[in-house]
């Protein structure tokens, strides 16, 4: 039963921007083009995609509690990198890391990798980028992932707007 509640609350409006407004301060409404597609709540994990509408990119973020220093949020990058993107239609590893560089995020330092990857069902070649913003003070990590949709190249502008657009952890 708390599996059955947590797939029908996963799509509930309502809910998605409840489960938000625990990993970040979204703009609400969120910004044009840019629309809710899924959010859990695991309470020591919370889980959250939104699309970017026109280009069909989606951004994931993932509400973790725990490590907060600094080392530790570069090895959590790391290892994210590591076990590559998964999704609901692509399971694929990183093979070729394209740039590496940090954004602020709401005044919290966030690092992130982009990389390429390949689709093994379609044997498409891909970007994608992986974030991490360590909140100390919260005693939360939240990871980033960002990828095309099957049809489209990566777009780091759409992610970095919706980045650039949350007002606070």
């Amino acid at each position: 039963m708390f599996a059955r509640r947590i797939a029908v609350d996963a799509t509930i409006p309502e809910r998605m921007q409840r489960t938000a407004l625990k990993i970040a301060q979204f703009e609400e409404p969120l910004p044009v083009a840019y629309k809710y597609l899924m959010a859990a709540d695991f309470q020591i994990m919370r889980f959250l995609v939104i699309e970017h509408e026109p280009s069909h990119q989606q951004i994931a973020f993932y509400g973790l509690s725990g490590l907060t220093s600094e080392r530790d949020a570069k090895n959590l990058l790391d290892r994210a990198y590591d076990m590559g993107i998964n999704t609901v239609y692509t399971v694929a590893k990183f093979h070729d890391l394209k740039s590496r560089g940090n954004e602020k995020v709401a005044g919290q330092e966030m690092r992130y990798l982009i990389g390429e990857f390949t689709d093994p069902s379609t044997g498409r070649k891909a970007d994608g980028l992986v974030g991490c913003i360590s909140l100390n003070k919260a005693a939360k990590n939240i990871l980033i992932y960002s990828y095309p949709d099957r049809d489209h190249a990566y777009n780091q502008q759409a992610t970095m707007d919706l980045l650039r657009s949350i007002k606070g952890f």
